[in-house]
C-alpha cells in the first residue's frame, strides 16, 4: 500500500503553510520458505511555511520520517529521520529562474545483520558499524534559462558533505615543563 497526502491553506495575501505526507509498504513473500520474507516501510511528513515576494518566495520545512526493512532473517533495519530545509526561489525574469537551497539530513537508527566474527552468525548494530548516526549537508543552486520559447536549459550543482560520529578529535599542543611540545588528542 501507499498513501499520500498534501494540504495548503493560505495564512496571508503572501505566506502559506503546505503539509505534506506520505508512506509505503511493501511485502515480497514465498510460500515454502517465511524466513525470506522482504518488507520495506516507510513513513514521511513535511510541514512548510512558505512567503510570496512579487514573483518570488523562500520557504523552510521540516521532514520527519521513520522507515523499517526486513530482507529475510538476514537484515533487520529500523531508522528515524529528520531534515530541515530552506530555499529561495527567484523569477528574475519570464525567461530566468535561479533557485538556491540548503539542507541537512539525520539519521539515527540500529539494524541486525548477519556477521562472520561472532559464533551465532548475529550482530547488532548501530546504523553505520559503530556509529549511532550520520547526517548529510547539501547546499544546491539551479539556473533555469529560456532564451527561445523552443530552448529551455536546465543548469544546477549540488555540494554534499557525510558526517558520522558522536565524536570530535582534535589536536591540540602544550608545552610541557620541561619546554617540549606536548601533543594531546
Amino acid at each position: 500500500w501507499d498513501y499520500q497526502l498534501r494540504y495548503a491553506a493560505p495564512l496571508s495575501d503572501r505566506d502559506r503553510v503546505e503539509v505534506v505526507a506520505l508512506g509505503s509498504y511493501d511485502a515480497i513473500s514465498q510460500a515454502d520458505d517465511a524466513a525470506e520474507d522482504i518488507t520495506i516501510t516507510f513513513h514521511r511528513l513535511e510541514p512548510r511555511l512558505i512567503r510570496r515576494l512579487g514573483k518570488s518566495e523562500y520557504g523552510a520545512a521540516l521532514l520527519l520520517g521513520y522507515e523499517q526493512s526486513e530482507l529475510g532473517e538476514e537484515f533487520d533495519l529500523a531508522a528515524f529521520r529528520m531534515s530541515p530545509r530552506v530555499w529561495l526561489d527567484l523569477r528574475i525574469d519570464p525567461g530566468t529562474r535561479l533557485r538556491v537551497s540548503a539542507d541537512l539530513v539525520g539519521v539515527a537508527g540500529q539494524f541486525t545483520g548477519m556477521s562472520a566474527e561472532l559464533d551465532d552468525g548475529q550482530a547488532r548494530q548501530s546504523l553505520i558499524g559503530d556509529v549511532p548516526s550520520r547526517s548529510m549537508w547539501g547546499v544546491q543552486t539551479e539556473l533555469t534559462l529560456t532564451p527561445f520559447r523552443w530552448l529551455e536549459l536546465q543548469l544546477g550543482a549540488r555540494a554534499d558533505a557525510w558526517v558520522q560520529g558522536s565524536g570530535v578529535e582534535g589536536v591540540r599542543e602544550a608545552p610541557s615543563p620541561g619546554g617540549h611540545q606536548v601533543h594531546e588528542t
